[in-house]
């Protein structure tokens, strides 16, 4: 029992790190790239900065940047999940190998099932949004007419 106890202290320890390293990785990345927006339009010619939008820039600056980091943020969760999963698969694979063999065979009929449902689905929702697309534009049309 006092090794099972250890064995989660020191998971809770590399979590913790994990996780401090992705943040410190997505928050370097932001920091980085809002620095060098910030190097491009303090480099810029006065021509140029007085053409530009202030609305755009302060956009580009503040909001834009921070899509880019939420986006790195889900990446990196994304590539922790996967080195997880591949790390448990093989753990599994070498404590209970017939077991595993089960659930690979499930996996695989599971997604035989599921894939064509998915790309049903995918074309249910691209058809629906170019039919939404088209009632926008005509709406806009009738708006005009309505106006004009």
């Amino acid at each position: 029992m006092a090794l099972f106890g250890v064995l989660l202290i020191v998971r809770a320890v590399v979590v913790s790190a994990r996780n401090t390293l992705v943040v410190e990785l997505q928050v370097g990345f932001v920091e980085t790239k809002r620095a060098r927006i910030a190097n491009l339009v303090a480099s810029a010619s006065w021509d140029r900065l007085v053409r530009l939008r202030h609305a755009r820039v302060t956009h580009l600056m503040g909001g834009d940047v921070q899509c880019v980091g939420a986006g790195v943020f889900f990446l990196l969760q994304g590539i922790v999940a996967i080195a997880t999963l591949v790390a448990q698969c093989a753990l599994v694979f070498i404590l209970a190998p017939a077991l595993s063999a089960v659930a690979v065979v499930l996996l695989l009929v599971s997604a035989a099932v599921f894939i064509p449902i998915t790309r049903r689905a995918y074309r249910a929702r691209w058809y629906c949004g170019r039919v939404i697309r088209l009632e926008g534009g005509r709406l806009s049309a009738l708006r005009s007419d309505m106006r004009g």
